[in-house]
């Protein structure tokens, strides 16, 4: 069927529209015209389902697609808006569910199953909500392309159905501008859960990311902000959690994320990283990676804890560091690892409060390095098989006074370290 440019609105309701043979042609093609209402229409056998040039589209109340070729809806770069409201649309295991090039496109309910990719956007603005379902193959379940300026994603569960090969939950390529929000969004059977490229990405309300391959979440170099609340992630015992390059001075806040069944938990490269609350747990890698273009990073009752008890290279913390990088580790409890908490480089390292603990299974608890500044520790108990504390002061391999002051400082099978300097050997070895 073909709505010409001539035609200034179009509805159809209860229309069924069927292609030949194995699938041809496209069952709707809206040329022009203002608004083109499609309810409880259903289209089947066809190439592609839906085209529209122009114009307003409305698609709603258990309209069906089954498509075998391209795509199932497609939105040209000239259409204002389109609307799929409880909108059906199914492939054969290739092709995009709908796909715009601009124009403002909200998927409300529905499902999107059997393709290689569900939503993909090149521009405009993307709302996904209210249960919407996207099952695919080996591609990606939503796409946001450079030109888009805004994606939100609520309430929406993305399923990948390869066993997780080659396949992106969501991957925001997206402008510098790009702002994308995942709410109570449920990915899973993907290989990557999340990429983003843009400007800011928040994911909270509960989300869930299950991956089996590289990440669950990655932001790349363009990114400034990025905050997670809420939000749990699982791997299959490889991979990263949280893995962050960001722009020079981004800051990432977690609160309240669990990560587990990784190689490394969270892995920040740039900026600053807040994480309060939340739970790392059954890593083989490390618990937190701080990389060296970091300046600050801030733990407050976060959990680690590593796997098999700590047998292995297991790090709770590790900061390469940068000169004037300040960490502070606040009421966290680090277990099960090989090094409770190791800092090569840093103005300054703080361990504090009342129920800071460190319990390890290798080497060290705490580990400083050469070029570490200051070293306070108060308030926290280290229980392990070695050395409570190494300092490497001035690159000597040897304790020494200048690593720092504990106050309040217990270290189980490393003696009690009174006030005074936690560099001092009494006790320590």
């Amino acid at each position: 069927m073909s709505v010409g440019s001539g035609v200034k609105s179009a509805s159809l309701a209860r229309v069924k529209i069927e292609g030949k043979g194995s699938g041809q042609g496209t069952g709707i093609y809206a040329a022009g015209g203002e608004t083109v209402t499609l309810t409880e229409v259903t289209i089947s056998r066809v190439q592609t389902g839906v085209y529209a040039e122009k114009g307003t589209l409305i698609m709603k109340d258990g309209t069906t697609i089954e498509f075998t070729g391209n795509y199932g809806v497609s939105v040209g770069n000239d259409v204002k808006s389109a609307d799929l409201t409880r909108v059906k649309i199914t492939g054969k295991g290739k092709g995009t569910g709908v796909y715009a090039v601009g124009g403002n496109v909200m998927v409300s309910g529905g499902e999107i199953k059997k393709v290689q990719m569900g939503i993909a956007m090149s521009g405009g603005t993307l709302m996904v909500k209210d249960g919407t379902t996207i099952e695919f193959t080996n591609g990606v379940g939503v796409y946001v392309g450079d030109k888009v300026e805004s994606a939100t994603l609520m309430g929406t569960t993305i399923t990948g159905q390869n066993n997780g090969k080659g396949s992106t939950g969501i991957y925001a390529v997206g402008a510098e501008s790009l702002m994308m929000t995942l709410e109570g969004v449920k990915i899973s059977g993907v290989k990557k859960g999340v990429r983003m490229e843009g400007k800011s990405l928040t994911i909270s309300g509960h989300s869930t990311i299950s991956f089996m391959g590289d990440y669950g979440v990655k932001l790349g170099s363009s990114v400034t902000r990025a905050d997670l609340k809420d939000v749990t992630i699982r791997g299959k015992n490889n991979g990263t959690g949280v893995h962050a390059v960001g722009k020079e001075g981004m800051v990432m806040r977690l609160d309240g994320v669990t990560v587990s069944q990784v190689e490394t938990g969270v892995k920040v490269e740039r900026g600053t990283l807040i994480m309060e609350g939340g739970e790392i747990k059954g890593f083989t890698g490390n618990g937190v990676y701080v990389g060296n273009d970091v300046t600050s990073a801030s733990l407050k009752g976060t959990r680690i804890r590593g796997q098999n008890q700590g047998i292995g290279v297991s790090t709770g913390i590790h900061a390469k560091g940068m000169t004037g990088m300040v960490m502070t580790l606040d009421d966290v409890k680090i277990s099960k690892v090989g090094v409770g908490v190791k800092v090569e480089k840093a103005k300054s390292l703080m361990i504090r409060g009342e129920n800071s603990t460190i319990s390890f299974m290798g080497e060290y608890g705490v580990y400083v390095g050469s070029e570490v500044t200051s070293t306070s520790l108060k308030g926290t108990t280290i229980t392990g098989q070695d050395k409570g504390i190494r300092g490497l002061c001035g690159g000597d391999d040897r304790d020494g006074d200048d690593v720092g002051w504990g106050e309040d400082f217990k270290g189980t099978n490393g003696g009690l370290c009174k006030e005074g300097d936690v560099g001092d050997g009494e006790g320590v070895d």
